[in-house]
C-alpha cells in the first residue's frame, strides 16, 4: 500500500511559499459519504492497533526493541513518503512536531515498563482511562460537543473493557504500585500526545507530521532500548514481526489516525479506541492460543456493542453536518 494513499487530502491543498503547513482548499463540496471515510479510517486504525500486543508477543523481543526499530524504520518510510511527495521535510513542520513525538515516545516507554512491573490486565485497564482525561478536557477546551448518549455507552464499554482483562487467567507479572504509576503516566502522555497531535494537524500535513513525531520518539526511546537490552539480538521471525509493526501499526494505522484528526473529534478517537484491549484479547486467542474465560468474551461483546453505538451515533452527526453544508 502506497504511503501517499493515506492522506488523500494532499491531492486538494495548496503549499505556502513560506511555511510548513497545508490548507485544505475543498475544490469539491463534501458528500455526506465523504464524512464517514475518517470515522471508517479510525475504526479501522484501531483493529489493527489491536494486533500490537500479538505481534510483540510472536517477535519474541522486548516490546521496548520492537519499538526502537520500528519506531526508526517508520521515521525512514515517512522521510521518503515527505520527500515523493515534494512537501518537506520543512523545519517549521519539525518543530510543531516534536513535541507531540515527545509523548508519543514517553507513552511507548512507560506502558511497556509498566507491563514489566505490574500485571498486564492492570497496565491495560488504566491504558482504557484515557477518555476519562480526554472528554472533559475537548469539551471545555475544544468546545467538542458530547452527547449524553455517547457518555454513557463510553461508560459501557469501559465496564466490559473491565470484564475482559481481569477475568483474564493468571500469567506472570506482579500487582506492583510502581508499574501502575507508570502505567498512570503513559495515559496521561498519550492522552496528551493525541490532543497535542490533532492541534498539529490543523496546520501540517499528514506527511510531515508522521515524520517529525516518528523521529522524535526514535530519538526518545533509543536511550532506553540500549540501556535496557541487547538491540541487535532479535530473531528471523522478530525481523518479520518488526516489519509487521512498522507497516501495520507505524505506517498505516498512525497515520490514518493521524489524518482523520481534522475531521473526526478528539473525543470520538478515543472512545472508539476503547475497543483496542477486547479485539486484542480476541487476536491472543486465535494466534497465539492464549485462552478466553466466559465472563472475558461478556465484556468483549459489551465493548464492541457499546463501541458500535458510539460509532454510529458519531456517523449520524458527520452526516448531519454534511447535510448542513450542502444546503449552505
Amino acid at each position: 500500500m502506497s504511503t501517499e494513499s493515506l492522506d488523500p487530502v494532499a491531492a486538494r491543498t495548496t503549499v505556502p511559499t513560506d511555511a510548513s503547513t497545508v490548507t485544505p482548499v475543498g475544490s469539491a463540496p463534501a458528500t455526506p459519504r465523504s464524512h464517514l471515510y475518517p470515522l471508517i479510517a479510525v475504526i479501522g486504525a484501531s483493529v489493527m492497533l489491536s494486533l500490537g500486543s500479538t505481534i510483540v508477543v510472536e517477535s519474541g523481543s522486548p516490546g521496548v526493541v520492537l519499538t526502537f526499530w520500528r519506531m526508526w524504520a517508520a521515521s525512514l518510510i515517512w522521510f521518503v513518503a515527505v520527500r515523493r511527495a515534494g512537501v518537506g521535510p520543512r523545519r517549521s513542520a519539525l518543530r510543531k512536531a516534536m513535541p507531540v513525538g515527545v509523548f508519543y515516545g514517553l507513552n511507548l516507554a512507560l506502558f511497556f515498563s509498566a507491563v514489566t512491573t505490574t500485571r498486564v490486565a492492570n497496565a491495560e485497564f488504566i491504558g482504557t482511562l484515557t477518555p476519562i482525561l480526554i472528554v472533559p478536557f475537548a469539551a471545555h477546551k475544544l468546545r467538542e460537543r458530547i452527547s449524553r448518549k455517547v457518555i454513557v455507552f463510553a461508560a459501557l464499554a469501559l465496564v466490559g473493557v473491565a470484564f475482559v482483562l481481569f477475568n483474564a487467567p493468571s500469567g506472570a507479572g506482579e500487582n506492583n504500585w510502581t508499574g501502575n504509576g507508570l502505567a498512570f503516566a503513559g495515559v496521561i502522555a498519550w492522552s496528551i500526545y493525541l490532543l497535542m497531535s490533532k492541534d498539529a494537524r490543523a496546520t501540517i500535513d499528514t506527511r510531515n507530521l508522521m515524520f517529525g513525531l516518528t523521529l522524535t520518539a526514535a530519538f526518545v526511546v533509543t536511550p532506553i532500548a540500549l540501556v535496557t537490552n541487547d538491540v541487535m539480538k532479535v530473531s528471523a521471525t522478530g525481523w518479520v514481526m518488526i516489519a509487521l509493526s512498522t507497516l501495520g501499526n507505524g505506517i498505516v494505522a498512525h497515520g490514518l489516525v493521524s489524518w482523520s484528526q481534522s475531521k473526526v473529534p478528539v473525543s470520538t478517537i478515543s472512545m472508539i479506541q476503547l475497543s483496542q484491549p477486547g479485539m486484542a484479547a480476541f487476536w491472543a486467542w486465535l494466534f497465539i492460543g492464549q485462552s478466553i474465560k466466559p465472563l472475558q468474551a461478556v465484556g468483549m461483546v459489551i465493548v464492541i456493542v457499546a463501541v458500535g453505538a458510539i460509532a454510529m451515533e458519531a456517523a449520524r452527526r458527520h452526516l448531519d453536518a454534511a447535510r448542513v453544508e450542502a444546503e449552505r
